[in-house]
């Protein structure tokens, strides 16, 4: 695999600092077609082993910028926005598009300059050719993405010591899978958790 990053960092020492990523990488294996076979029929209705490709490939590009910073405080304190977007071929790969954006709060409450608040978005998408399958084989519940909203706080108990809740809600969990009848896509889902973290 090839793996190649270039990135462009600005605003270190005053400002609002950002930084720009743009990558992707390379997989030199063998790859199944996600929905034609080995003699570029359907394979939902043929059967045979799919196609195979020579390799796969993606892209990304991210950003992360602090848009607002607390006056007097050079530590980041203040408020930041990040965004990730990476795409593959779909002939290839499950997924092909994926997506995320979110603000972060860090630091707002002078009593609490440790303490930090965020909510982000994420997009999986089903590549077309998945989705297609699904078609090709009658299925009445066809993959196409999944959605996730996040909330998390995280607050520092005592120093070396902070506690997160987390709030995640899940559309299409696996990207509209069917549930045990197979008739119908599972429902969405609510998931909450905690997680902790001492540092000594």
């Amino acid at each position: 695999m090839l793996l190649a990053e270039a990135d462009y960092s600005y605003n270190k020492d005053a400002g609002l600092p950002g930084t720009i990523k743009l990558g992707g990488w390379y997989d030199f294996g063998k790859f199944a077609d996600q929905r034609f076979d080995v003699n570029h029929g359907l394979q939902a209705i043929t059967g045979l082993d799919p196609l195979e490709h020579d390799g796969t490939y993606g892209l990304y590009g991210i950003i992360d910028q602090l848009v607002y910073r607390i006056p007097g405080e050079g530590d980041g304190r203040g408020i930041s926005v990040f965004a990730r977007v990476i795409g593959s071929p779909s002939d290839r790969n499950r997924i092909d598009a994926y997506f995320d954006t979110g603000v972060v709060f860090n630091g707002m409450m002078q009593r609490r300059p440790n303490d930090v608040f965020g909510i982000g978005f994420a997009y999986t998408g089903i590549s077309d050719n998945a989705s297609a399958f699904n078609r090709d084989a009658g299925l009445s519940v066809i993959r196409n993405h999944e959605p996730l909203l996040e909330i998390s706080y995280t607050a520092e108990i005592v120093p070396g010591w902070t506690l997160q809740p987390d709030f995640q809600h899940i559309w299409n969990p696996g990207g509209n899978v069917p549930d045990e009848t197979g008739t119908r896509a599972i429902k969405d889902a609510t998931v909450l958790g905690a997680r902790t973290t001492i540092s000594f």
